[in-house]
């Protein structure tokens, strides 16, 4: 029997791509640039952790601050979306035009 708890992990994950291997792969596109500066910021940051960490060679970088600020984002969107694409956007839509909700999120 399948436990749900591990589905519904599988689903998020499914969802939501793991971050740090995101990040490392992909580069940043231009239209991040467009966004407000205090999520360019966050995004660069994340960004450049995991670009650190991995010339290291290290999986544990002595710093991951902007990575684990990013993944509060991520749970904060997951966890009011409930995996609806509409929600995910609406929410993320929010998030972006309010730093002030942002920074409640990263406390």
């Amino acid at each position: 029997m399948t436990d749900p708890a591990n589905m519904e992990h599988s689903k998020i994950n499914h969802v939501a791509p793991d971050i740090n291997r995101y990040l490392a792969e992909t580069a940043i596109p231009d239209d991040v640039y467009d966004l407000p500066l205090h999520v360019q910021k966050l995004i660069c940051e994340a960004r450049m952790e995991v670009l650190v960490s991995k010339q290291k060679n290290s999986a544990q970088a002595s710093d991951k601050s902007a990575i684990k600020r990013l993944k509060k984002v991520q749970e904060y969107i997951n966890g009011v979306a409930h995996q609806d694409t509409a929600a995910i956007i609406d929410t993320l839509n929010e998030l972006i035009h309010d730093e002030d909700e942002m920074s409640s999120i990263l406390e």
